[in-house]
């Protein structure tokens, strides 16, 4: 074949690579991680490269994780991090903009980290930001071991096709939250492990109403204070059901700006307002034969209300701008750490649809009132934030034990995950010591009791003084009301019968 043709072939052939990733997105057939995976394996095809990768940011702690890695060393890079700032991909990034460097061991910017981690050797680098709305999502990179071949300018220009794409396909899916929490549950070992609790907690009973609960096709009502794992429930409710095999779509109604929650949920035509260029499926239709998650449901506007319960009664949905119903076979899962009732007694919230969604009500205790669960979940946290950040893994000295079983965490487990992140980051020592938790004050309580006389005490016997006659105040305030109590002192309740006990308090 002339090499005319030879050339025109490979160049309609990276444009239907182009064209089919277009129509993928479009379509939202592929999972989001299905798509970005088939979007990176082609951007390394047409680059001719020996690996390449996809890195998201995490804003939570500034850094980038890799969501899709693809060659010979995937399984040893895929659980791994890097700070938004460090390496080719960190420059890439913090500049929002594509480089090529075809001598990575010459190259300042290059950090041998991942090469020495995995026991790849990087020999050139291209890679281009993922920006979409003017914010760079991430970093994609194709990568050369072979050092008698180059990048060349051509190559960049093809990958800043393929980054495009990646970020379209994340901002149309409204996914990075999303991929950040399927990446760290895919480190943290699966559905089974994710959960984690002791058998004699709160918590087994909670396993066996999901158990009950699964296999039915009713709605679910999942309530609790924030940070209570409502998400992770919905997904073992979902993976435990007829329905595992479909998607599990998960939508923070909060999240979603009130003039664009509609076309969101139910998907709009093309023309049906300004900026709506193409026909989109809304989140419903794309749940179909499984499962959607609609978390903080009771922010949802009450006109939204209203559409909103005759797609549950109808089993189908409308896209904006049509009147053409949609079938649309999906289990409803819905989430809130609000108080229904009294939204519905002010009007914020419609009665008809708080009956239609809590057919089967679950109720999420805080992570205050699980016992034990909290040293399980607290050690669990420093083994996984410990092989994240690749460092060693740290225990926890028995004051620190103690502290962390007498906090009230009103952040329940996201609170307890992000202290343990910054323990692991931050430590330096073998044992985690109290301070290093930078727990805040449980109470601004006054006791209102009388240290008069103490003068003849040490210190530790003032000290057990004054938290006996803390807790006795306490107590007298609630009527003896031990869980009240507890959730005023901000321990947990347990540990307020432990010190009862501890201080001989009648």
């Amino acid at each position: 074949m002339p090499a005319n043709q030879v050339e025109a072939f490979v160049e309609k052939d990276r444009f239907s690579k182009l064209t089919k990733i277009n129509t993928l997105i479009s379509s939202g057939d592929q999972s989001i991680q299905q798509l970005l995976s088939y979007i990176v394996g082609s951007a390394s095809e047409v680059l001719g490269g020996d690996s390449a990768s996809l890195l998201l940011v995490d804003e939570r702690d500034d850094s980038l994780f890799f969501q899709v890695v693809l060659g010979s060393k995937s399984s040893t890079i895929r659980n791994l991090t890097i700070s938004a700032d460090e390496g080719i991909a960190g420059w890439v990034f913090q500049r929002k903009k594509s480089l090529i460097v075809n001598d990575v061991e010459n190259d300042e910017r290059f950090s041998s980290k991942i090469d020495k981690k995995s026991g790849y050797r990087t020999r050139a680098i291209a890679a281009a930001p993922l920006v979409g709305y003017g914010k760079c999502l991430g970093v994609m990179e194709v990568i050369l071991s072979k050092s008698d071949r180059r990048f060349t300018e051509e190559n960049l220009e093809w990958l800043e096709y393929f980054a495009t794409q990646a970020a379209l396909a994340i901002l149309n899916a409204g996914e990075l939250a999303s991929l950040r929490s399927i990446r760290e549950q895919e480190a943290m070992g699966g559905e089974k492990s994710k959960l984690i609790y002791s058998p004699r907690s709160v918590m087994s009973g909670i396993v066996g109403q999901i158990d009950r609960i699964a296999p039915v096709y009713s709605p679910v009502l999942i309530t609790g204070e924030s940070g209570t794992g409502k998400e992770l429930i919905a997904e073992m409710i979902h993976s435990r059901g007829e329905r595992s095999g479909g998607p599990f779509v998960a939508v923070n109604c909060a999240a979603l700006p009130e003039d664009l929650i509609e076309s969101e949920l139910f998907g709009h035509e093309r023309g049906a307002f300004t900026g709506a260029d193409k026909v989109r499926r809304g989140r419903f239709e794309v749940a179909s034969g499984g499962t959607i998650f609609l978390d903080e449901i009771g922010e949802i506007p009450v006109h939204l209300q209203t559409k909103l319960l005759r797609v549950l009664q109808s089993r189908s949905i409308e896209r904006v701008g049509s009147v053409e119903p949609i079938p649309c076979d999906v289990r409803v899962i819905a989430a809130t750490n609000k108080d229904l009732e009294r939204a519905i007694r002010e009007g914020e919230f419609r009665e008809d649809l708080y009956f239609r969604i809590n057919v089967l009500p679950l109720y999420l205790p805080p992570l205050r009132e699980r016992g034990e669960d909290i040293i399980f979940l607290a050690e669990h946290f420093l083994e996984f934030f410990s092989k994240r950040h690749n460092k060693d893994l740290r225990k926890m000295a028995a004051p620190t034990v103690e502290a962390v079983y007498g906090y009230g965490w009103p952040g329940n487990i996201r609170e307890l995950m992000n202290v343990m992140e910054r323990v692991v980051l931050m430590g330096e020592e073998n044992e985690v010591q109290p301070q290093e938790l930078q727990l805040p004050e449980g109470t601004e309580n006054e006791p209102g009791f009388d240290l008069s006389g103490s003068k003849d005490l040490t210190l530790k016997e003032g000290l057990q003084l004054f938290k006996k006659g803390f807790v006795e105040a306490a107590l007298k305030n609630n009527k003896g009301n031990r869980t009240d109590t507890a959730r005023e002192l901000g321990i947990q309740r347990t540990y307020l019968s432990r010190l009862v006990k501890e201080l001989n308090i009648v």
